[in-house]
């Protein structure tokens, strides 16, 4: 008889704490999951991120080291416009000595990622939203002045009302490279004589 009396009366408390050990269960399991499935990004790029147009998510730092290398032989045949006395001129980056600073992609990508806190990877991993890196680029000091010299000789041996300053399109191209310059022209300094 007592028994009875005791499921009766504590068969509502039983239950609740049946269904309150199986949240509990239900949350440490669900917490322990998500903290195992962000871990695995602390050495590798967050799913679903981009380096301009390629998918780079997934790859661990040094595979996408390799991997900014073989974009880089992509991006040395592309081309970098200036703007010259008004004129749009466009050559090769590898012809004006310029390269995409792999160390800082990479940095800048490591950054981001260990800014981010616990829930806002959880949110990123679980909400696919792309995520968008810009090229950084590097320079090559003798090649770029190099250049800015055959250009500045083409330039008066064509047109003798202008004079490119050298120096000063020197630190406009490298003052350039802060932003991402794909796309965009780049106006170089020059002296209109007349």
């Amino acid at each position: 008889m007592r028994d009875k009396e005791f499921w009766k009366y504590n068969k509502k408390k039983i239950l609740l704490c049946i269904v309150f050990t199986f949240l509990i269960f239900f949350y440490c399991s669900f917490v322990i999951f998500n903290y195992m499935r962000v871990k695995k990004y602390d050495d590798t790029v967050l799913p679903n991120s981009y380096l301009q147009d390629y998918a780079i998510g997934d790859y661990s730092y040094f595979t996408l080291n390799e991997f900014i290398n073989f974009i880089n032989g992509i991006v040395d045949d592309q081309k970098v416009t200036f703007l010259i006395n008004g004129q749009e001129v466009s050559y090769k980056y590898s012809e004006v000595g310029l390269y995409l600073n792999t160390n800082k992609i990479i940095k800048n990508i490591e950054i981001f990622q260990n800014e981010l806190s616990y829930t806002d990877k959880i949110q990123i991993l679980y909400d696919n939203d792309k995520i968008m890196y810009s090229y950084q680029f590097t320079y090559n000091s003798e090649k770029l002045i190099r250049f800015l010299n055959n250009l500045k000789i083409e330039i008066e041996n064509s047109n003798d009302s202008f004079s490119l300053d050298v120096d000063k399109s020197f630190d406009v191209i490298v003052k350039s490279l802060d932003t991402n310059i794909v796309g965009k022209k780049v106006e170089l300094i020059g002296n209109v004589y007349k």
